[in-house]
């Protein structure tokens, strides 16, 4: 079975692209619920967002205080706009390409933040249908995953080709 790309380029060029979004309803309110829950975790400074602002010096120490005094609250704050962004936005059938990479960064917030809470490594193997049963959050990961991929896919193949100005292809 093939799954069309849910955001497919609708019209325009360069900066004037637009996208066409088919998400269903629920899809929608599953996306909109998990930004809107991941923005309140980055509000109140919840341990599993420690991956949107990651550590940039092992060992703590001043160096680190430092840097996360200067960075993570920029990085929390483009988290956070992003996820606001897709809140606001999600019931569009249309979105500029701006927007969708806002889309983009706020689908990879929510990855992050879930994958911090489930513990997910790269080692992990694909879980079983009753593993997904048991822990809708791990479901919600993998839905997610699929989602960045489709923004990916999308953002990528508009992207012209060296020495040309039109979209490229795979």
């Amino acid at each position: 079975m093939t799954v069309n790309n849910p955001f497919e380029l609708a019209s325009g060029n360069g900066p004037e692209r637009t996208f066409k979004v088919s998400l269903s309803p629920i899809e929608r309110r599953l996306t909109t619920s998990a930004a809107r829950e991941v923005k309140e975790l980055i509000e109140a400074g919840h341990p599993t967002t420690i991956r949107l602002a990651p550590p940039g010096y092992s060992g703590g120490g001043k160096a680190e205080r430092e840097y996360q005094a200067l960075v993570a609250s920029e990085l929390r704050g483009k988290h956070l706009q992003a996820l606001d962004t897709l809140v606001a936005t999600s019931g569009n059938d249309t979105v500029p390409e701006e927007i969708l990479h806002q889309w983009l960064a706020a689908v990879e917030a929510v990855r992050l933040t879930l994958g911090t809470e489930l513990n997910i490594t790269e080692d992990m193997e694909d879980p079983s249908q009753e593993r997904l049963k048991a822990n809708p959050k791990l479901a919600l990961y993998l839905y997610v995953t699929w989602l960045q991929s489709q923004l990916v896919d999308a953002l990528f193949f508009v992207l012209p080709t060296k020495g040309s100005a039109e979209p490229g292809s795979p």
